[in-house]
Parts: C-alpha cells; structure tokens; sequence
C-alpha cells in the first residue's frame, strides 16, 4: 500500500510596512502570506 506524505507545515511571512505619505502618517500596513512549493521556496 502506497502512504503519502503530507507536509504538517506551510512557510508563512508576516510584513509589516509604511507608506510614506501625508495620508497614510502614522499608520502601519501588517500582512501574511504563505507559500505551498515546498523546499523549492528555500532555493532563493
């Protein structure tokens, strides 16, 4: 019988940024994003 492996973790990114104008003073942008393609993502 033939198992498969399934990864138990997804790489995941959290950001944070400012944009550097008047109507955004003051104020942080926070965000995730996540990444499925295995070991290939650490090959940067």
């Amino acid at each position: 019988m033939a198992e498969l492996f399934r990864q138990s973790f997804k790489q995941k990114l959290f950001y944070v940024y400012r944009i550097n104008d008047e109507a955004h003073e003051g104020v942080l942008k926070i965000g995730e994003a996540s990444c499925n393609a295995g070991m290939a993502y650490f090959a940067f």
